[in-house]
């Protein structure tokens, strides 16, 4: 997933209660590529077929409404705008959260597609929050929700290590796991991208909601070697880094390929990492006691303590030019970031500049 962050630049703890569960049995929604239609919020969505019956579970904590769907949807992003329309929820929450075993259209940046969805054992997020409650400058959202992802995968790191036994070269690479993110929309393990972010927004009934997805490798990573413009570009998952793939165990590859021999991870590991994302998210919203330009400063220096500046990125280009095959963009070293969530880099020319609505490879 990634982050639109034009429109957003235009527009220039976690929680113990008790929570309840439904399960429901209703009809899928499918999205049909072949259709678009725009909604009043002037947003673009796929028209929905209707697929086969599904499983649902909607769970409700204190602070969020979730619906977990057991069977494949297309896109978290898209179910979202469909349930904002029909449950118009109250902007003061509870919040409503969508999660997906499997997605079979999920999507990126610039129309790039989220790879790897139609398998489950990773996490397919859509969280909803009212645009006017955000408690920071709406650009520096996608790197607090960056923050959130990496403090979670550490979190995961350090459990799925307690008590495990281990050789001492299996402990190297476990202690070898480095964390970190890549400006504006991945969370990185060792380089290797483990989860991105898209923001999109849909307006009901007057209400401007952020849509806020996150697409988290858990189980396994994706192949990425067809995918336009990312040949280069390695993927990772947490899994790779608790516990190390055994031959002869039982797993093997998965039908995209992906490599699942050794995993001791299940939806339920997916499904507890998002709702700890989506909570401690919700929670860090509605924390009003830390004034505005603090809380903007803490979130600069938070995601600056996860990123390796210095590093060497190339811009990317559209999905058409990547596809060409002889794309070749701008090659720019990240400087620092900026107080607004710009990051200043030096282009090829030597020359300093701030890039806003831009992504790199």
């Amino acid at each position: 997933m990634g982050f639109v962050w034009r429109r957003l630049a235009a527009a220039a703890l976690l929680t113990t209660g008790r929570s309840t569960t439904r399960s429901l049995f209703v009809t899928c929604f499918m999205p049909d590529s072949s259709a678009e239609a725009a909604t009043p919020g002037g947003s673009t969505v796929h028209n929905n077929v209707h697929d086969a019956s599904c499983r649902i579970d909607t769970v409700s904590h204190p602070r969020l409404n979730i619906h977990q769907f057991h069977d494949p949807i297309g896109s978290t992003q898209d179910e979202a705008r469909r349930l904002l329309r029909e449950l118009s929820p109250e902007p003061q929450g509870p919040f409503l959260v969508i999660i997906a075993d499997q997605q079979t259209n999920g999507r990126g940046t610039k129309g790039r597609k989220w790879e790897g969805g139609s398998e489950s054992g990773n996490l397919y997020l859509t969280i909803c929050i009212p645009f006017g409650i955000l408690p920071v400058m709406p650009t520096l959202l996608p790197l607090q929700v960056a923050v959130l992802v990496a403090d979670e995968t550490l979190q995961s790191l350090s459990k799925c290590r307690e008590g495990a036994f281990t050789t001492e070269s299996e402990d190297d690479v476990l202690s070898k796991a480095k964390v970190g993110v890549k400006w504006p929309n991945d969370v990185l393990i060792n380089e290797k991208k483990l989860a991105g972010i898209l923001i999109e927004s849909e307006t009901v009934e007057a209400n401007t909601w952020l849509l806020v997805g996150i697409g988290t490798n858990i189980a396994f990573a994706p192949n990425l070697d067809h995918s336009p413009g990312k040949s280069g570009r390695g993927s990772t998952c947490i899994q790779e880094h608790c516990l190390p793939s055994r031959k002869g165990s039982e797993g093997g590859k998965g039908g995209d390929g992906h490599d699942k021999s050794g995993s001791s991870f299940s939806t339920t590991s997916a499904y507890d990492f998002g709702v700890h994302v989506s909570q401690r998210l919700v929670d860090w919203i509605l924390d009003t006691r830390t004034p505005k330009a603090v809380r903007e400063k803490m979130v600069v220096d938070k995601w600056k303590s996860y990123a390796e500046f210095g590093t060497t990125y190339e811009v990317r280009g559209s999905v058409e030019e990547e596809n060409g095959g002889s794309y070749q963009g701008e090659q720019v070293v990240s400087l620092d970031i900026q107080y607004d969530g710009q990051l200043l880099v030096r282009g090829q020319n030597g020359r300093d500049r701030l890039l806003v609505a831009d992504y790199l490879f």
